[in-house]
């Protein structure tokens, strides 16, 4: 079986070798073809198994549906030297020359700097960063090829310093062979971010009062990252145009971009957008499940997905809201009140920003944690952009915060904290402020005021209180920061109040609920989490931006970018196409950052059906 199959390749350990490597040279090898049924697969393993002096490990293997599809195996083989790690590919290769066209596989082989290995009798390198091995039906012989980067150095101009950028820069970075060039306005931050790469340098540069020095380094790169507010991206745009230079941000694309593409496939350029946490990662890890249903002829019927950045439990327990905040407080409060749309049991429901804190609900995926779900704005454009608008019953996009935050945060906010200017003007103290509101509302004192502010929650009254003590807003001696302006004084508090100390971490979640319909009448539901906590080095949040705009540069640079190519790939483009997000997913997981998935099959006709789908 083909699922027995899968599952036995993913149970093996490199411990069954008797000289187990633990360190120096490695390489991924991946492999995709007709694996199984023409005995591809076994016979490279015994590759790896007998090869002296190197080791290997499965980090991923997708079995197809049935024999007119293909596999493909994701290996990482770790070596004592290179020329062992290049005895491995050769011997590979020569398999699939043998084979020929029954397999018709296809080997890349990529290295831990972004490079590809060679043949040492390899001259062609005119091409863009992959050592491809293929066998072509069409002539029944086979054709290895070999295409790889330049000795050239690339260079990378990452604009922005902030933390997602160093993120990327590390990532990016980790080849001498490419420079990365970190441009902002702030030298001390453009020198930190640059000394992520091993040969970085920073740039200091006013972006949008320098267009001469922007288009400049634009002019001198190989690819451009925009990692400023997205309100820029439209300028970066416009340069990258001029200059034939790829871009890649992790904004949402706006109207304005979108009308940019035409231009971009003249200039024969690809502008990547999307390409963060969310949006990014949201987009790649659903696209592949519902991809996945798709090939197999499966209707999507139900599609919801929520995500959020979060402390990890222990820094949530430090306050009310059970949250921290990293940079400015104002994004997470102007969010608080966006309107909201979404499709549950084929009925559309609209939520009005003034009403959308009320709107949080439960939700119960991850154990032993209280968890609540905003709807996140329209999520009906997500029907139209996965094509499911016709088929799914429910469409709903969520985000995620600990239980309460969404109760208190509405309270707060129809008590006035969230007006932009400061009606009390007469005074700069926050005591007197608060008295101010509670009073102008006619209430007899704060208590009952936040009552009806509450919704007539007690406990919710209460903690919000609480909260405002542990706020020092109710005192008489704490000024505001911005005495023309309540909202950007209550965010001056929580920014200094609710930061992260030195040894707390944050925590990013994700998770899909995909459901699907087949001609049969099988149902099956997907369901796919991540759950990923920052370390003393790099945030959850910076670590699933950074790493993931970085990743999709590596598949503008590197190899992938042929296979892109070869699709015709131009213009203004989402991470919604398997080309993007297969390997920008792999690659993901290398870092560690994987989702868990499951699968459950329900009303299967016979037990070998159902067996072939839970391979999914």
């Amino acid at each position: 079986m083909r699922k027995a199959a899968a599952a036995q390749l993913q149970e093996q350990k490199i411990d069954e070798k008797r000289h187990v490597i633990t360190s120096g040279p490695s390489i991924l090898l991946f492999l995709e073809g007709h694996l199984f049924d023409t005995g591809l697969i076994n016979q490279t393993l015994d590759i790896l198994e007998t090869h002296p002096d190197s080791n290997f490990s499965i980090k991923k293997c997708q079995v197809g549906p049935c024999s007119a599809h293909k596999s493909s195996v994701l290996i990482r083989v770790t070596a004592d030297s290179q020329s062992q790690i290049q005895s491995v590919c050769t011997k590979i290769e020569t398999l699939l020359e043998l084979i020929g066209n029954k397999g018709d596989a296809t080997l890349y082989c990529f290295n831990d700097n972004g490079r590809t290995l060679l043949k040492d009798n390899q001259e062609d390198k005119d091409h863009d960063g992959m050592m491809e091995m293929t066998t072509t039906p069409e002539n029944n012989t086979s054709t290895p090829r070999a295409v790889v980067t330049s000795n050239e150095e690339q260079k990378i101009l990452i604009l922005g310093a902030g933390r997602v950028a160093s993120a990327a820069s590390q990532y990016l970075g980790r080849s001498t062979q490419r420079k990365i060039i970190v441009a902002s306005s702030i030298e001390s931050e453009v020198q930190s971010v640059a000394q992520e790469a091993k040969h970085g340098q920073g740039v200091v540069l006013d972006v949008m009062g320098n267009k001469t020095g922007l288009s400049k380094q634009i002019k001198e790169s190989d690819v451009v990252i925009s990692l400023l507010p997205a309100t820029m991206h439209l300028d970066i745009a416009e340069e990258c145009i001029n200059h034939k230079k790829d871009l890649v941000t992790a904004s949402y694309v706006s109207e304005d971009m979108k009308g940019l593409d035409e231009r971009c496939r003249e200039a024969g350029i690809l502008i990547l957008n999307e390409l963060g946490l969310d949006p990014g990662m949201d987009h790649m890890s659903a696209m592949k499940i519902m991809d996945n249903i798709r090939s197999r002829d499966g209707k999507i019927t139900h599609f919801t997905s929520v995500c959020g950045g979060l402390p990890a439990p222990k820094a949530a327990n430090t306050n009310a809201l059970g949250y921290k905040f990293s940079w400015s407080p104002m994004g997470v409060l102007s969010a608080c009140g966006n309107s909201a749309t979404y499709r549950k049991d084929g009925e559309a429901v609209h939520v009005d920003g003034d009403h959308l804190l009320a709107a949080a609900t439960p939700i119960h995926i991850w154990p032993n944690m209280q968890i609540e779900c905003l709807p996140n704005r329209n999520s009906l454009i997500y029907g139209d952009l996965y094509g499911i608008s016709n088929t799914a019953d429910t469409i709903y996009r969520g985000t995620l915060r600990y239980s309460g935050f969404s109760g208190i945060m509405h309270t707060l906010k129809n008590l006035g904290l969230f007006h932009d200017s400061n009606e009390a003007a007469i005074t700069s103290v926050w005591g007197d402020v608060i008295d101010y509101l509670w009073k102008s509302k006619g209430h007899a004192n704060l208590e009952d005021c936040l009552l009806v502010c509450s919704g007539g929650s007690t406990d919710t009254a209460t903690k919000t209180q609480e909260f405002l003590k542990w706020l020092s807003l109710t005192a008489n001696n704490v000024e505001l920061a911005h005495p023309d302006s309540i909202l950007m004084s209550f965010c001056q508090v929580l920014q200094e109040k609710l930061k992260y100390e030195d040894d707390e971490r944050d925590m990013v979640l994700m998770h899909h609920d995909i459901r699907a319909e087949f001609d049969d009448g099988s149902t099956e539901t997907h369901l796919s989490s991540l759950q990923l906590f920052g370390d003393e080095k790099m945030t959850a949040m910076c670590k699933t931006v950074g790493y993931t705009v970085a990743a999709s540069t590596d598949l503008v640079l590197l190899g992938n970018k042929r296979m892109l190519d070869d699709c015709n790939k131009t213009g203004v483009v989402l991470p919604i196409s398997e080309d993007i997000y297969a390997p920008v997913l792999a690659a993901l997981e290398e870092e560690g950052i994987k989702f868990d998935e499951t699968l459950r099959l329900d009303h299967l006709h016979d037990a070998e059906e159902g067996e072939e789908r839970s391979n999914l």
